[in-house]
């Protein structure tokens, strides 16, 4: 159990981590008179692998997507270049994070998921149609969800492991020391857990309100009084529940 729940949470902490710091860069700039573009766009909404890497990390998708994808040919060429053309893509950004056969994995095994889901969208929903998930039906998008973020998070594995060692050690032990039990009687999970679940459900909350409208417009079209008083509330949350030590933000490393 404490397997899995670490991966999750490195899930979380990756997207905190970066798309804040991409945000206070963002918000910076924009103080100074410049516009940067937005770098993360609700990526664990997503319904797909390809749709997830269109959210995240917008700055460098895109940089490959022109610099080494198009170039190549991207999907306009036969079906084995066009996967070859994502293996080969995936596997320079993996490359890009550091000389580690841990990034080099991570890259390919990315790149194998837009490749497969390529390959296999047009029988999925052949499949889907028939037992009766239209592709817009609230079942079938859940499942998308879903599975897109277990696979996202079972390749995160491979981006935070020290080596393919330790990240198959992970992999096989997901299932391992599910114990309830322990999660009843001990006091650090009682005390530290329902917080930590908490702002997991508000963030992936207001991820999925945001698909609809932004927060910030419905915020600035409130009269003073409760417009205030939503910001007081953020602020007494920093506060409360902030981190005060030094830390390294995870993607100064690359």
């Amino acid at each position: 159990m404490d397997v899995a729940a670490a991966t999750v949470a490195f899930a979380v902490q990756i997207y905190c981590d970066f798309s804040g710091y991409s945000d206070i860069a963002i918000g910076s700039a924009r103080v100074l008179g410049f516009r940067l573009m937005e770098n993360f766009d609700k990526p664990y909404s997503s319904l797909s692998t390809s749709e997830f890497w269109r959210r995240w990390h917008i700055s460098l998708s895109t940089w490959f997507r022109d610099y080494v994808y198009i170039p190549l040919g991207g999907n306009r060429v036969s079906p084995a270049r066009h996967a070859a053309n994502l293996l080969l893509t995936f596997c320079i950004s993996g490359l890009w994070h550091g000389a580690n056969w841990t990034y080099v994995f991570w890259g390919v095994l990315n790149g194998v998921y837009l490749m497969t889901g390529s390959v296999t969208k047009g029988f999925r929903d052949r499949v889907s149609g028939t037992i009766g998930l239209p592709e817009q039906s609230m079942t079938r998008r859940a499942i998308m969800l879903a599975s897109t973020f277990v696979l996202t998070c079972f390749a995160w594995v491979l981006f935070r492991a020290r080596d393919i060692n330790e990240a198959w050690y992970v992999w096989t032990h997901f299932a391992s020391g599910w114990n309830f039990e322990r999660i009843a009687t001990e006091q650090f999970l009682l005390r530290q857990l329902p917080v930590a679940v908490a702002a997991i459900a508000v963030l992936e909350t207001v991820q999925l309100v945001q698909r609809r409208t932004r927060i910030s417009t419905t915020l600035g079209a409130l009269s003073v009084v409760p417009r205030w008083s939503a910001y007081a509330a953020f602020v007494i949350c920093l506060i409360m529940f902030g981190v005060y030590r030094e830390t390294q933000f995870i993607y100064f490393q690359f």
